[in-house]
């Protein structure tokens, strides 16, 4: 059984449905892999940890200025589970930073401290983004069949969207992770155009 070093006494209370539950904030996250590909014109953060049942990994939103983007990374716990011990799993999640130009950056990831309501840095990792990485998504006619690939990374969120005057968009299918291919039948729709919205995602 693998114990955090130090606990922060730190509770995030939220109600729900006429109840309180505590989140704890552990600590700084441990990664197995990190890891900030740029695939179908999109560049993202993307890593993994393994992490007890009860816990998962908390990420506040990506801020970004000029060429650095920064990230503030938790190991969370919920509700206690006493009867688990040794119960683990790996989360994988994938943090949207853009369709950045191509050049150099630098992503810092930050974390709690020891001390109440504080934070440091964890680690400051430079990273280059090709010109181009090609295309996020691309549509193929076979007869009837329009068949969508959609490019990308594990743990992202995907929504296909189509739309036959270009301003009232309506989505037509989603996924968890990519690369993966969707087919339709244009005939129900012959004049159509398509679109992926991507967002950052955990799984």
């Amino acid at each position: 059984m693998t114990l955090k070093g130090w606990l922060l006494a730190t509770f995030f209370l939220s109600a729900s449905q006429g109840f309180v539950q505590a989140q704890i904030v552990l600590g700084p996250p441990t990664f197995d892999s990190v890891s900030i590909p740029s695939t179908g014109g999109i560049t993202y953060f993307v890593f993994s940890a393994t992490v007890p049942d009860c816990d998962w990994i908390q990420a506040d939103p990506v801020v970004r200025s000029e060429r650095d983007f920064s990230v503030f990374l938790a190991e969370m716990r919920g509700e206690f589970c006493p009867f688990c011990i040794d119960c683990y799993h790996q989360e994988t999640s994938a943090l949207v930073l853009g369709n950045l130009l191509g050049g150099d950056y630098q992503l810092s990831t930050y974390g709690p401290s020891p001390f109440a309501g504080g934070t440091r840095l964890l680690w400051t990792q430079p990273f280059s983004v090709p010109s181009d990485s090609g295309p996020t998504l691309i549509a193929t006619l076979d007869g009837e069949a329009v068949r969508i690939d959609v490019r990308g990374v594990p743990a992202a969120h995907y929504v296909i969207e189509a739309s036959a005057t270009l301003q009232d968009w309506r989505p037509v299918y989603s996924a968890q992770g990519a690369p993966f291919a969707w087919t339709t039948n244009r005939t129900s729709a012959p004049f159509q155009f398509y679109r992926v919205a991507v967002s950052s995602g955990r799984r």
